[in-house]
């Protein structure tokens, strides 16, 4: 069964509110999956037989967004990565993340 994909469009939003919100949505899955487990986990316990769907019922996301000028590093990026200074940076709105 294919499962129902949420499209939103958050337009223009700063890097760290838009970061903030896929976690949120992110958390909210991972509660549904753990919340499925521990049911999952009684029923077994429990020796009932489930009538439920095997699969946890998470839900799938494709968000638009566009961030205002933004520097981020990942894992393996270091500092020495940007090439302006922080000044210059600061002066043209570049956030740093």
């Amino acid at each position: 069964m294919k499962q129902q994909v949420v499209f939103e469009d958050l337009h223009q939003m700063p890097y760290k509110e838009a970061w903030d919100y896929q976690e949120q949505l992110l958390q909210q899955n991972v509660s549904v999956k753990a919340e499925h487990s521990k049911m999952q986990l009684n029923i077994a316990y429990d020796g009932a037989v489930s009538t439920q769907n095997s699969e946890p019922k998470t839900q799938n996301y494709l968000l638009l967004v566009e961030h205002p000028p933004v520097y981020t590093l990942g894992k393996s990026g270091a500092i020495k990565n940007i090439l302006i200074s922080d000044a210059e940076r600061i002066e043209k709105g570049i956030e740093y993340f």
